[in-house]
């Protein structure tokens, strides 16, 4: 049981990697090494605990931890936005630390995870994303990070308006950690 959870999660990382992201998989307190970018655009160091069994990478920023904050503002529905359907919703967002939540995974069928993991890419309204179906990646993101169902995942984001996309296609919300902020400036 416990391998084939690494095995999809360790799938989803490699979704968030074939993306340009730095990624490790996860299982309880134990890591496996991340696969690395080049040392200017930064790496989450081997061995590092993660706070869950999600991760997040950023252009902008790295973290290896992601402490999560005491409170949250209003979460905002950022809908259901796979890889290959242009974003409608944008948020303007304050730079600090958010939470990222995902849900609504098929479950009960075959092939069905018992619990449902998206890689997230998200960018600035002024480079919309671009799908290659090939290999199915997103170009013009800046930032990606891993969500779990079920898990809260921690991501610094820049000052500004940005879209959010998932591999999945799950829904996704967004909540600011004071005294960041979070709207919605087109649905």
């Amino acid at each position: 049981m416990v391998r084939a959870r690494l095995s999809t999660a360790c799938l989803v990382a490699a979704a968030v990697a074939l993306v340009g992201g730095t990624v490790g998989c996860t299982v309880g307190s134990g890591t496996t090494p991340p696969s690395s970018r080049s040392s200017s655009e930064g790496t989450i160091p081997s061995g590092q605990p993660k706070p869950t069994s999600a991760t997040h990478t950023s252009d902008q920023s790295v973290s290896a931890s992601a402490a999560a904050c005491s409170s949250t503002g209003t979460q905002v529905d950022l809908g259901a936005v796979a890889f290959d359907v242009a974003p409608r919703r944008l948020v303007r967002v304050t730079a600090g630390r958010y939470r990222l939540t995902a849900s609504g995974f098929l479950h009960g069928g075959l092939l069905d995870p018992k619990v449902g993991q998206t890689a997230v890419v998200w960018g600035e309204a002024a480079s919309m994303p671009t799908y290659a179906a090939g290999p199915a990646t997103v170009s013009g993101g800046i930032g990606r990070a891993v969500v779990v169902e079920g898990a809260e995942t921690w991501v610094d984001l820049p000052d500004g308006t940005l879209w959010f996309v998932n591999s999945y296609g799950a829904r996704l919300a967004i909540a600011a950690c004071p005294p960041a902020s979070v709207v919605v400036v087109s649905a």
